[in-house]
């Protein structure tokens, strides 16, 4: 195999060497004439001549930088600044009197570089323990609330699915702090998204994660085949995580 060596005056070298495979034909690069600008790289014209060029750049404009979605099924997603394992929801969760994490609804995560928005999707289904219950939810950051983000919901033997969506601001500009769901930066570490939950009072109890009933008894393991008779079967539903890092590059 042919290749140029070029020889430094301390003794090692630099060389230049041909495919790895034989071309389909003989090829001829033309070299610039001058040397580039610093952050240019070198392009071709398609016909062999080569010259410097600056790398096209965003102008701000704002788009989806990284984007997923997951059930809360315990399964884990590989993103830009690292992995992530949802949490695997299996079990009703009946609310108190106290802030909690809703099950299924807690993610660390860390933004793509150049990320001014962080929206943060969590759809559920709830639903009443007492007659008429009353519930609270909120955005919560690192366990910090968001106050601007708070949903009631009533239900009066009723049930509900549930589309809670919220929105995280970074940037110099954002300097409401947490409470309001802004951060004039995102830092070096993850950060603990989730929705927190709880009941009006004890007596507004409500729950989240479970129905009623179930198509049919066998649902989880036969699906569609399982056939046509309903049953009194509690299902659990496993609520959904989809969180969009919007920025530019």
């Amino acid at each position: 195999m042919s290749n140029i060596k070029l020889v430094h005056s301390g003794g090692n070298s630099v060389s230049l060497t041909v495919p790895d495979s034989n071309p389909a034909a003989n090829r001829t690069f033309k070299l610039p004439g001058a040397d580039g600008s610093d952050g240019q790289f070198l392009k071709t014209d398609g016909s062999g001549a080569l010259s410097f060029a600056t790398p096209s750049s965003n102008t701000g404009a704002r788009q989806v930088l990284e984007q997923f979605a997951s059930l809360a099924d315990g399964s884990t997603h590989v993103l830009s600044q690292g992995s992530i394992t949802m949490q695997d929801v299996t079990a009703t969760q009946d609310m108190t009197t106290t802030w909690t994490d809703l099950e299924g609804s807690v993610v660390n995560y860390k933004p793509p570089t150049g990320t001014v928005q962080v929206i943060f999707d969590f759809s559920f289904f709830c639903r009443n323990v007492d007659t008429s219950s009353i519930m609270f939810f909120a955005m919560s950051v690192d366990d910090t609330a968001n106050v601007n983000s708070l949903l009631q919901l009533n239900t009066a033997s009723d049930h509900h699915y549930v589309a809670f969506r919220s929105v995280i601001h970074i940037g110099a500009t954002y300097t409401g702090g947490a409470s309001v769901g802004q951060y004039t930066s995102w830092g070096s570490s993850t950060k603990k998204l989730s929705v927190k939950g709880r009941d009006y009072s004890n007596s507004h109890d409500g729950s989240v994660n479970d129905s009623p009933h179930t198509p049919h008894a066998n649902w989880y393991t036969q699906g569609f085949s399982s056939g046509t008779t309903g049953s009194g079967t509690n299902a659990k539903i496993k609520p959904v995580v989809q969180i969009t890092a919007i920025g530019s590059v």
